[in-house]
Order: structure tokens, then C-alpha cells, then sequence
């Protein structure tokens, strides 16, 4: 019940409609459209921009809608916790289930543009990547969880453009287009955060090379980057937040 509730909260949310779905497919066509009007677009390319605008839609949805969502009915859920069975950890469990639908469906819809135009594959290599951008969105949905749990509704509202900016900043391969000692010491905290490896997939996919080191990175990385927002959590709720 909780979860229908909070799916239809954000199907009705105009915010999210515009730019976590109509902003990430806009871009992706427009970059499509772009290549092939100059003929510089080839398979390498399309997938990157796939890749870059499903990340902007998780994100938008996962940091700022998501954790937007979070901040303001923190208060309620956590009466409900009170006077209730229904226990925080269990409104954690029903938001997270609900941003797998969401942010499956913004993958979805960016996977069936780029098939019904004939720039992505449906092969086992896409599949892949497709299950760990999933993957990805429920990490990104924990960071959204513990940022709206922490951030009053006023502060969220100021701070949450900046947020996601720094948490794009973990994911952009700045490597692979510029070298200097700065892109250097960023890419090494990149390599803490499992957005570095799901890059790294992409790009060993796309060069048919093995991925299996990175696959298993991007698992290690993200359980063990997810400890601190869970204790993060954890201890704001022994606060009563």
C-alpha cells in the first residue's frame, strides 16, 4: 500500500516527469540526431550517450526527487514508527523498492528509444550493463535516502542541485579526455565509488575486452560504500532525526 502510494506521489510530480524522463530522452535524441545529421556517430558513442543519459535521469530521480521526498514526509513516517509496526527501516525498504520501479522505468524508456532508432543492440553485453545501471539507481536511491533524512526541507531545497553536480562529478571519466595531476588524484577517489567501475564496464564491453575485475569491483565498492549512509541512518533515527 505504502509503495503505491509513494509511486503515484511521483508519477503526479511534474518535476520528475520533466527532468528525470523528458530531459534524459530529449538529450539522447538530440545527441543521435545530432551524429548522424554530421556523420560522426558510431556504435562506442551511442552506447556512452546512453549510458550518460540513463545516469542523468537516475540521478535527478534518485538524489533530488527522491531525497525531496524523503525530507518532507520524514516527520510523518516516523509518528508511524512510533504508533505503529510500520518501523523506519521498513519505510526504507518500500522507498528503495519504489525507486527500483521508478528508476527501472527511466532505463527502460531511454533502452527503447535507442533500440526503436537502431543505435543500441538487444544482446546479452546490453542486458548487462542495463541490470547494473539498476543496480546502480538503488545505490544512488540509499545516497538520495540519507541526504532527505539528514537535510531539513529549506536546505534540501538550496543544496540539492549541488548535490547531485557532486555526486555526477563521482561517475564523469574525466581520464579518458584530459590528463593532469588534479584529473589524476580525483581518479583515485573515483576508484572508492562503484560509478568508476560501471564506467569502466561500459567502456571494456564496447572494446570487447574482459570486464570481470571491474564487475566485481563495482559489487565490492558499492557494499561497502553503502556501510556509512546505513549508519548514517541509523544513528540520526537513535536521534529521532
Amino acid at each position: 500500500m505504502i509503495k503505491l502510494i509513494q509511486l503515484k506521489q511521483v508519477m503526479r510530480n511534474k518535476r520528475f516527469l520533466m527532468f528525470t524522463i523528458f530531459v534524459p530522452c530529449f538529450w539522447f535524441l538530440f545527441m543521435i540526431m545530432m551524429s548522424k545529421n554530421h556523420n560522426f556517430g558510431q556504435n562506442a558513442l551511442y552506447y556512452v550517450w546512453y549510458v550518460v543519459a540513463v545516469l542523468m535521469g537516475i540521478m535527478g530521480n534518485s538524489v533530488v526527487t527522491f531525497g525531496m521526498r524523503i525530507s518532507t514526509s520524514k516527520r510523518y513516517y516516523l509518528l508511524q514508527s512510533k504508533i505503529s509496526n510500520y518501523s523506519v527501516w521498513k519505510y526504507l525498504i518500500d522507498s528503495l523498492f519504489s525507486q527500483l520501479i521508478l528508476n527501472l522505468l527511466i532505463v527502460t524508456l531511454i533502452s527503447f528509444l535507442g533500440i526503436l532508432l537502431n543505435v543500441l543492440a538487444f544482446n546479452y553485453h546490453f542486458l548487462i550493463v542495463f541490470v547494473l545501471l539498476n543496480l546502480f539507481g538503488i545505490y544512488v536511491s540509499l545516497i538520495g535516502f540519507t541526504i532527505g533524512i539528514i537535510m531539513p526541507k529549506s536546505v534540501f531545497e538550496a543544496g540539492g542541485f549541488p548535490i547531485m553536480m557532486l555526486v555526477a562529478i563521482l561517475i564523469t571519466p574525466f581520464k579518458t579526455f584530459m590528463e593532469s595531476q588534479f584529473v589524476d588524484l580525483l581518479t583515485c577517489f573515483q576508484r572508492i565509488f562503484p560509478g568508476y567501475y560501471l564506467i569502466n564496464v561500459t567502456a571494456k564491453i564496447l572494446q570487447n575486452t574482459s570486464f570481470s575485475l571491474d564487475l566485481i569491483w563495482f559489487v565490492i565498492t558499492m557494499m561497502l560504500t553503502s556501510v556509512p549512509f546505513i549508519l548514517i541512518v541509523w544513528i540520526k533515527l537513535i536521534k529521532k532525526v
